[in-house]
């Protein structure tokens, strides 16, 4: 058996950060809807102080992940998390599937003056109508009106950054909005990104043959927050 020595440092040039384990929707099997992150992950936002703390305390981290089970955007530090990252030459990134729901114009301007290097919303629909049956609680009106006022600001800036993406993740109640989807992140400025939920017996899709290239091969492999 190999061993390794784990007495050593370990200084990572790259992380993941939870900017906000708080989230205003209700998504079915997202682990935070069902209860189980509350004893580990609890409930409240990173904190300028502590993410300053983090910087200076590790010079060598040089991208950072900013997500996980909650909606970054509900940071009232956001803005001033970036700025900082930012300052230090750090790489952020927005790509765990943001709801964008609830955006701030100074948190939106954020990602573009900061350059974030890329967004990925969690959209999975083209209307409310479907949107709602998985992003319990959530507006798509709202999110697109957020999304068109990010590439406003990339336009006052002059700015490709932060890239966007239409994260698509397929259900048997979405499948029949997949192309329609392609159009609507074309007319957005976004970039699709079609996924198969992570839990294959979970509203399964039903049309297998509809689903892109790829992934009708694949159970699941990406986790549908």
């Amino acid at each position: 058996m190999e061993h390794f020595d784990l007495t050593g440092s370990i200084d990572p040039d790259a992380i993941r950060l939870e900017a906000s384990s708080l989230c205003q929707l209700r998504c079915p099997l997202c682990p935070r809807t069902r209860g189980e992150t509350q004893a580990t992950v609890g409930n409240g936002a990173l904190e300028l102080e502590n993410f300053r703390g983090l910087i200076d305390a590790n010079p060598g981290i040089r991208k950072i992940e900013f997500g996980n089970f909650g909606e970054v955007f509900l940071n009232p530090d956001l803005p001033r998390i970036l700025e900082y990252a930012f300052d230090h030459r750090v790489e952020t990134l927005i790509d765990e599937g943001a709801n964008l729901n609830d955006a701030t114009d100074e948190a939106q301007e954020a990602v573009v003056k900061y350059r974030t290097t890329q967004v990925r919303c969690a959209l999975d629909a083209v209307t409310q109508e479907t949107y709602e049956k998985y992003r319990i609680g959530g507006n798509l009106r709202r999110v697109i009106a957020n999304i068109g006022k990010i590439n406003g600001f990339k336009a006052s800036y002059g700015s490709s950054r932060p890239k966007l993406v239409f994260q698509f993740v397929i259900f048997n109640h979405n499948e029949h909005e997949m192309e329609h989807a392609e159009l609507l992140a074309r007319m957005l400025g976004m970039e699709v990104s079609f996924k198969l939920n992570f839990f294959p017996n979970a509203l399964p899709v039903q049309n297998r043959e509809g689903v892109p290239g790829g992934l009708a091969m694949r159970t699941g492999k990406s986790f549908s927050r």
